[in-house]
């Protein structure tokens, strides 16, 4: 009772980074302010505490080895989404050419295939992407 625990699992949930809470236990918050929001999810009556969030239209959700999971838009920098997420990864020159950086993604469609964070940016038309090293 009072405590609120949330657990996400790799693919199996959609939380990102600057993900609203709408509701809590379907009581609408979307303009309470971040004390009214935590005072309603500490003082739950409910063993579990029910939350559901929202996002901007039109994003792709980047979810990082790390588990941390970014709304981007198309056109993001992967290397900005990796800082985001507090995702360590390995550069080299900065550009492109070397190769450091390189991580394999894979699509909601089922794509595979390499990029260089510090020159590639997040494509259009996809709701995922997976980021492995």
């Amino acid at each position: 009772k009072g405590n609120a625990a949330a657990a996400f699992r790799r693919g199996d949930a959609d939380i990102c980074l600057y993900d609203k809470i709408l509701a809590v236990n379907n009581r609408d918050v979307e303009f309470s302010t971040f004390e009214n929001v935590m005072d309603q999810i500490i003082t739950s009556e409910e063993n579990d505490v029910s939350l559901t969030l929202g996002r901007a239209p039109d994003t792709i959700t980047v979810r990082w080895p790390n588990g941390v999971g970014v709304a981007a838009k198309p056109g993001d920098h992967f290397c900005d989404l990796a800082g985001l997420a507090k995702c360590k990864i390995p550069y080299g020159c900065t550009n492109g050419g070397c190769g450091t950086c390189e991580q394999s993604i894979v699509t909601d469609k089922g794509d595979q295939r390499y990029v260089r964070p510090c020159v590639s940016r997040v494509p259009k038309g996809l709701k995922f992407i997976d980021v492995n090293p």
